[in-house]
């Protein structure tokens, strides 16, 4: 699933394709640097072009009949067919799918999808599983692209919220049931910080992918699958509470009622014993979780019960034991809001890892294992010339034996790389490309 909390590229380019653009902003993609020259060839199926290059003969042949496999899914759900054959540019890896101008792309970009012209973009992935898995979420997208505009609701449907528009391409492309899915949804029954359909489109801080598909989820699986799509159909044509009524009977407060209700009696008792982590210690956060056991300490002693709601996103509920262990690098440390990939370092001493904290891109720093206090940024990609940035999605970088080196992940070139860095100097000592391999993870 495409899980990354970044923006929804597909869903904002189109929005963008709406609007007027001045003359200098025409050319927006163009200037974009590309390392390779893509000598693409087009193969043709019933419904797709799919477009390639050298050395990717044998995949797109297994892409094209994936391609197929969904349409005729996709087409029988949705009750749609398309009336020509789209687009379908792909990649041998994201590496390459880096360079493409088609749109603005990070590292989190898994794959896009362009509104007007209806044109699918992706790289080949780690596994076959998870290329069908993204192939499968664009195609829904450009299924809803095809709809909107022969219904000539175009402008409503980019103006839907995004956890309805990418929930939906989640639902179709993994399912009811998915294990991290869940996870996030027990988590937060669990804190009480579960958001109602309204948060759901008005608070950022909910994630439209962690959100979406277990509406979409639970919208198919207690109305059908003919409602989902229907409830779909209907948010093109009036606002997203009107469509759920009238496709639910329900108001959003009641519909979010009985979705958390749903969730609470599904996931709550299986965590039932489970150790959980401790609250976030921040100043704020202390001073609420004391606020609360105050008052709920003062109904005890008047002998009621209390119905005080703890604090959301807080705790989770008393009864649960809790992990000892001390968190080392989080927001109260000061270690930024993503701390990924860390790698110990072999006498103990340390932790590489990468996280956001400056701002201006994913950076690598080194922490106190003991403390979690930050010794040093061990580099930098806004200032380090030999590289465009570092790999920081399903990669993390390794110690030598002696603690004294560590390598990494980087774009460079149009490929990847693998950077070779002396720890107490902060000096890239070597680098190492390999001919051939346009990816690497996980040196």
């Amino acid at each position: 699933m495409p899980r990354s909390p970044l923006l929804a590229l597909s869903v904002l380019l189109a929005a963008a394709l709406l609007a007027p653009v001045p003359a200098e902003a025409q050319y927006f993609g163009r200037n974009k640097v590309r390392y390779d020259d893509f000598d693409f060839r087009i193969l043709e199926t019933e419904h797709f072009d799919l477009y390639y290059y050298e050395g990717m003969e044998t995949a797109v042949q297994d892409v094209a009949r994936m391609s197929e496999r969904w349409y005729d899914r996709l087409s029988a759900i949705l009750d749609h067919e398309f009336d020509e054959r789209k687009s379908i540019i792909l990649y041998a890896d994201d590496a390459d799918f880096r360079q493409t101008n088609i749109a603005n792309i990070g590292e989190g970009t898994q794959g896009v999808t362009e509104g007007l012209r209806q044109r699918v973009v992706l790289p080949m992935a780690g596994s076959y599983a998870e290329t069908d898995h993204v192939l499968g979420h664009e195609l829904v997208h450009q299924f809803q692209y095809d709809i909107a505009q022969r219904a000539g609701t175009f402008a409503q449907f980019v103006r839907m919220p995004l956890f309805v528009i990418e929930g939906m391409a989640e639902y179709y492309s993994v399912g009811r049931e998915d294990a991290l899915t869940s996870m996030w949804m027990r988590d937060a029954v669990l804190r009480d910080d579960f958001p109602s359909i309204t948060d759901l489109q008005t608070n950022p801080r909910y994630n439209e992918y962690q959100y979406g598909q277990p509406f979409w989820a639970f919208l198919s699986g207690t109305y059908g699958d003919e409602a989902g799509v229907r409830f779909f159909k209907e948010a093109m044509t009036m606002p997203i509470d009107s469509a759920l009524v009238t496709i639910t009977g329900l108001s959003p407060d009641s519909l979010s009622a009985r979705w958390v209700a749903a969730l609470r009696a599904q996931l709550v008792p299986p965590a039932a014993g489970r150790s959980v982590p401790r609250p976030d210690l921040t100043e704020d956060v202390q001073e609420a979780i004391e606020r609360y056991e105050e008052r709920v300490a003062q109904d005890r002693e008047r002998g009621r019960e209390t119905d005080r709601p703890r604090p959301p996103g807080i705790a989770y509920p008393d009864s649960f034991p809790r992990i000892t262990a001390e968190r080392l690098l989080a927001r109260e440390r000061g270690s930024g809001n993503i701390s990924i990939a860390p790698q110990l370092s072999p006498d103990g001493r340390y932790v590489a890892f990468l996280s956001e904290k400056d701002l201006f891109g994913i950076d690598l720093f080194l922490a106190d294992a003991k403390t979690g206090e930050i010794v040093t940024k061990l580099e930098e990609v806004g200032t380090d010339p030999h590289f465009d940035a570092i790999r920081f999605i399903e990669s993390a970088g390794t110690w030598s034996p002696d603690g004294r080196q560590f390598a990494y992940v980087v774009f460079s070139g149009g490929n990847n790389e693998i950077a070779i860095l002396d720890v107490d100097s902060r000096d890239v000592v070597r680098r190492i490309a390999i001919r051939g391999i346009g990816a690497i993870k996980d040196p």
